[in-house]
């Protein structure tokens, strides 16, 4: 019998109809990538999962995992519908920012890449994917047919988005952020209210008769006519986006960007806009684009999210090499954050060279096909400072970290310039003091966040932004911080043994013959500690539990005796030989030691083992076990 049930036909209605299943999966995701100047090539495939490389005209190109299922019948309910996936390849185990899992819906099984409609689903970590689940909630009546009337829709109650192929690339921009992060459809939230393709004509070709040229002089009827009518050839001698009619069904600057990237490098395109006289097509966009970012309403920056969180937002951890700085910044980073968010946060290490264009942005030329071109390019604080001020635009207000490793390895008040400013928060963890932003940092924050330039004259740090960072004093060739700017920070100082428990107990065999000992890696690095102390040497020039790191010191089984005498040679030694004890090579080493040759001493130090050092230290090591002797 039939497996009659309620479908969407073409024309977008409800009706009763034999059950369809996509006959082709591969025909059809590879058409859906292959849209826009993007091409889509398949790089491996497992089941129903796919491996794809996106690539456009301008050398863009992108890595994406793509789970695929046809959706066919839920048996509880006749507009029901759901997808599984097999159990060959599970979504878990692949990386939520690059992966995606579509439904496929066709109302006949050949239907063509633009009839099919899509679903695009999060991945669940309360899902078991390996036992071949329904992933359900897809339901005719509601999310497929308003994908099919409205082009694209999000489903709160069961975290899912619909839409028609024209879609896709608005899709794949914004999934992350719309499955997991609580932002329901970017942009699309406001457009119940667009204007119809001629009501946008007209206000755009109004707007235009107010304008300005650089000569002052206002455009002419006859050059504002020629703007739209080649923009609009221009629109219907390429391929059109997102199945619109007219170019002036696009409306925000999100689709004109993506519009134009696929225009400007589309083949054959110079050609047409040269015919066209005075560029008019290209010249037209460009004002287009400053048409609607003019009359986009401006979302007021939000500063104050009131963020609760214990840990201080501007804070240093500082010490001795090795007490374990970056280990406790990094797994405070995941307390703060959430264990597995390897999002919301950029981790950068300063140098000599860093630049505050390194640190905050600058322009650089970019390339677009044969072409170059200046843009923006943002630093790791404007990302994280973007990323943080749009999250505080939601209702699901999350901390953003920027972390600078060895801070005091650059020139901090070059790198940060101005931005210093914004350092000094206040009660409500806002900076105290805003600073006027620079024409370029404006225009990009007016790109990313919306609006005009304009608005985004004064900027301050928001509270959901955390900059944390390490720091070594003991370290040569270091930078000076002054007062004003420490006064700004949070120190934390990690003491010489703070983080010892992690190598208690770990062993090690050193020295050959009569020298042959068994020593604790903890207990021969407190001797050599409390021999330099004897010198006077400051605190942040002794060694560390951490001087030798976990691939040395492992967490879980024995220390490879090889791997530690290699690391010890070639890191502790040479730090005592050029660093720590260079003044005091003869009181720190034993007698009959060449002090004068780094060689020399680890030849020592391979025989001797622990006897390599003064008797100070090598006396607290005595024989142990009967395979030592004295």
């Amino acid at each position: 019998m039939p497996d009659e049930r309620y479908e969407i036909n073409h024309e977008g209605q409800i009706v009763v109809h034999n059950a369809a299943l996509c006959s082709d999966q591969e025909r059809v995701i590879h058409s859906l990538f292959s849209q826009f100047g993007w091409t889509c090539t398949e790089n491996n495939r497992i089941g129903p999962c796919r491996e794809l490389t996106l690539s456009d005209a301008s050398g863009t190109s992108k890595d994406i995992t793509v789970y695929s299922g046809t959706i066919r019948n839920e048996s509880r309910n006749p507009y029901e519908k759901k997808i599984q996936l097999g159990t060959t390849s599970d979504p878990k185990s692949k990386d939520k920012r690059n992966t995606i899992i579509l439904g496929i819906y066709v109302f006949e099984e050949n239907d063509s890449f633009e009839d099919a409609l899509y679903v695009g689903f999060p991945i669940d970590d309360s899902i078991r994917y390996d036992t071949n689940p329904s992933l359900r909630g897809v339901y005719v009546n509601q999310i497929l047919i308003n994908a099919k009337n409205d082009g694209f829709v999000y489903d709160k109650e069961h975290n899912l988005v619909g839409f028609r192929a024209g879609f896709i690339y608005y899709y794949l921009q914004h999934f992350y952020e719309i499955h997991y992060s609580g932002i329901t459809v970017p942009e699309l939230q406001e457009e119940t209210v667009r204007r119809t393709a001629e009501e946008q004509k007209a206000a755009f070709k109004e707007w235009m008769s107010r304008q300005t040229k650089a000569n002052g002089q206002p455009y002419s009827e006859n050059t504002i006519n020629s703007y739209i009518s080649q923009m609009e050839r221009g629109y219907t001698s390429f391929e059109k986006y997102h199945e619109y009619d007219s170019v002036f069904q696009i409306q925000t600057v999100t689709e004109l960007d993506e519009y134009t990237s696929y225009l400007f490098n589309a083949e054959g395109f110079d050609e047409f806009n040269d015919r066209a006289g005075n560029k008019a097509c290209s010249c037209g966009l460009a004002k287009y684009k400053e048409f609607i970012l003019e009359n986009t309403e401006t979302t007021e920056l939000v500063f104050h999210t009131e963020l609760e969180n214990r840990f201080s937002r501007n804070r240093i951890l500082f010490g001795a090499p090795g007490t374990g700085k970056s280990f406790t910044l990094n797994k405070e980073r995941k307390e703060l954050l959430g264990e597995n968010n390897e999002e919301d946060y950029e981790r950068v290490t300063f140098h000599p060279d860093y630049s505050y264009a390194n640190f905050v942005g600058t322009y650089k030329p970019v390339p677009h096909g044969e072409a170059i071109t200046y843009e923006y390019v943002p630093g790791p604080f404007m990302r994280v400072y973007v990323n943080a001020l749009k999250n505080g635009r939601t209702d699901t207000v999350r901390p953003f970290l920027l972390v600078v490793e060895e801070i005091n390895r650059a020139n901090v008040a070059a790198v940060f310039g101005d931005i210093f400013q914004l350092l000094d928060r206040g009660d409500d963890e806002v900076s105290d003091y805003p600073i006027q932003a620079s024409e370029d940092i404006k225009k990009y924050l007016a790109k990313e966040l919306g609006g005009l330039p304009e608005h985004y004259t004064k900027i301050r740090i928001p509270d959901n932004m955390f900059i944390w960072a390490t720091m070594n004093s003991a370290d040569q060739g270091v930078f000076p911080m002054d007062t004003a700017f420490k006064r700004r920070w949070d120190f934390t100082y990690i003491g010489i043994n703070a983080s010892e428990a992690g190598i208690a107990g770990k062993t090690v065999s050193l020295g050959t013959g009569t020298n042959t000992r068994t020593i604790e890696w903890n207990a021969l690095r407190r001797a050599i500690n409390e021999r330099l102390s004897t010198f006077k040497i400051n605190e942040d020039k002794l060694l560390g539990p951490y001087f030798l790191s976990k691939k040395v010191i492992p967490d879980e089984g024995d220390i490879d005796a090889d791997i530690f005498k290699d690391a010890f040679k070639n890191k502790v030694l040479m730090y005592l030989f050029d660093d720590a004890a260079k003044q005091k090579r003869p009181s720190l080493f034993a007698e009959g030691v060449d002090t004068t040759k780094y060689s020399a001493v680890c030849e020592a130090f391979d025989e001797k083992g622990v006897f390599v050092f003064c008797t100070e230290i090598s006396s607290k090591f005595p024989m142990t076990n009967a395979g030592e002797t004295e």
